[in-house]
C-alpha cells in the first residue's frame, strides 16, 4: 500500500522530521504516524509475548503428551478438511501410519 502524496506532504510540512515514519497498515488500509524508537519497541514486546506463547504452547504440549486423545477427529478439525486433504498432507510431509 502506498502512503498517499497528500498526507505525506501535510505532515512533513507542519514541521515532522526525517525520524517521523509513516507505517502502512494494509489490514485496515490506513496509515499511522509514528517515531520509529517506539515502533521498535513495541516490534520488541511484540516478539516476547510471542515467545512466551511458543514456550507454553510446547509445555503444555509436553505435559498432555501422555493424555488419551478422546476428541473425536471431526469435532477437532472440523469441516476445514476431510481424510483425503489430510491423508495426501501426511504424504507430503513424510508421515507414516505406524508413528
Amino acid at each position: 500500500m502506498m502512503v498517499s502524496q497528500r498526507l505525506q506532504n501535510q505532515i512533513f510540512s507542519e514541521g515532522a522530521g526525517p525520524d517521523v515514519k509513516i507505517i502502512p497498515i494494509e489490514s485496515v488500509d490506513k496509515e499511522v504516524i509514528m517515531d520509529p524508537e517506539y515502533f521498535e519497541e513495541l516490534l520488541r514486546y511484540k516478539e516476547v509475548v510471542e515467545q512466551v506463547m511458543d514456550e507454553e504452547m510446547v509445555r503444555l504440549a509436553a505435559e498432555r503428551k501422555d493424555d488419551a486423545a478422546d476428541i473425536p477427529l471431526d469435532r477437532v478439525i472440523g469441516d476445514k478438511f476431510g481424510f483425503d486433504e489430510i491423508r495426501a498432507e501426511m504424504d507430503r510431509i513424510g508421515v507414516d501410519d505406524e508413528e
